[in-house]
């Protein structure tokens, strides 16, 4: 559906700029059709003009010499001699006159070739839109059975869809279970097996993964200190102001690009956005914050309604899309395990099991340089190695 959407929204760029292209010709050939009529006037008038100067000195001359003749009488010698340079005289301005006619007329000529060749042109474009809008309408009707197809197939597997979220939550535990096999010392960080804790654990992955985490309201979730009394969950904060925005008059967003100085998650898709600098974007309202490919998801009214933020979790258990897990774990220090333990903090998504380190202090928020990355599919851990520079 992406890759047909993808092609739709390139055919309908190239569509708008032809149809740009084809009323920028269209101008064109209105002004030179408007340059033709200005060249056939001048052309005509100059035409009156000379024939009328012509007739004029035809007649100057002839009266000129009716005067020369009577003044000074009759002179028969001299009288072929002039008529001679009379007629030469006219037969060079003829001779210039039809010139000029036939470099006019040749202009014309290229002109009026040119624009029969751009009407071609225009004609053929008009052709071609016709079959893009034709090939338009198919696309869409194609896509939209497609949809069809799409949620029936939804509404026919929705519990096998269930069932493989379930497994990728049982992965993840086992995941879990194998960390704490690493650091038998510490508090136990796995997922418990019993119904209660793991409807609790569910519960605590669901608000994690719900909750907006931006550079100004990211609190992981703490299992090594497990009291019974927590405090106020970003969850509830995010509500509250999510209450207080919806109280405003909606608008649409207006995301910036922004370069956040803490671990930060995607309020849409829930997932990490990873780098260290321009990981995402933000509303300058609302300060909804996500990916910039994720911005076109979200929806258009500012503040977002409470409503609409609770849906179903963002997760995709196929495509690994969205945070399943997130929480505080103990790893060696980078000097070995005789050196002893610190704290960091584990996120999973997107098949992956990141670890950022976290600085001494009450409560620290991890930065945006991940320490070590697990790729769950393959069982390979890529290290950082450019904690100095950009991504």
């Amino acid at each position: 559906l992406m890759s047909m959407f993808e092609k739709l929204s390139s055919t309908n760029r190239q569509m708008e700029e032809e149809m740009r292209e084809l009323a920028d010709k269209k101008e064109s050939v209105a002004h030179w059709e408007a340059q033709i009529t200005e060249i056939i006037q001048w052309v005509s008038d100059e035409k009156d003009a000379r024939g009328y100067l012509q007739a004029l000195a035809t007649k100057m001359t002839e009266e000129l010499e009716g005067l020369r003749s009577s003044s000074l009488g009759a002179r028969p010698t001299d009288m072929p001699w002039k008529m001679r340079r009379f007629a030469k005289l006219d037969m060079s301005a003829r001779l210039e006159l039809q010139s000029a006619l036939d470099a006019e007329i040749r202009a014309k000529q290229a002109i009026q070739d040119e624009l029969n060749k751009v009407k071609a042109s225009s004609m053929a474009m008009d052709c071609k839109l016709q079959e893009s809008e034709k090939r338009n309408q198919e696309l869409l009707t194609e896509v939209e059975k497609l949809k069809r197809e799409t949620e029936d197939l939804r509404a026919v597997k929705g519990v096998k869809h269930q069932d493989s979220h379930n497994s990728f939550l049982a992965f993840l535990s086992t995941s879990a279970s194998g960390l704490d096999q690493v650091d038998g010392d510490s508090e136990s960080l796995s997922l418990s097996n019993t119904p209660s804790r793991d409807e609790e654990t569910r519960s605590r992955l669901m608000s994690r993964s719900r909750s907006p985490s931006t550079a100004s309201d990211m609190e992981p979730i703490e299992l090594i200190d497990k009291s019974p009394s927590a405090a106020q969950t970003p969850t509830a904060r995010a509500g509250h102001s999510r209450s207080s925005l919806s109280s405003h008059k909606p608008k649409a967003h207006q995301f910036t690009v922004k370069t956040f100085s803490v671990l930060t998650k995607c309020n849409q898709c829930t997932s990490l956005m990873v780098g260290l600098i321009r990981q995402g974007c933000i509303c300058e309202v609302c300060h909804f914050s996500c990916h910039v490919t994720c911005a076109d998801k979200v929806p258009a009214v500012c503040p977002i309604p409470p409503e609409q933020t609770k849906g179903p979790l963002s997760i995709d258990p196929h495509k690994g899309i969205g945070t399943v897990y997130e929480g505080h774990v103990r790893v060696p220090k980078p000097a070995g395990v005789k050196k002893g333990w610190q704290r960091a903090l584990a996120v999973v998504c997107d098949f992956k099991l990141f670890l950022y380190d976290l600085p001494e202090g009450k409560a620290p928020q991890a930065g945006v340089v991940v320490s070590q990355v697990i790729d769950m599919r393959c069982d390979t851990a890529i290290r950082s190695q450019y904690s100095g520079t950009s991504v």
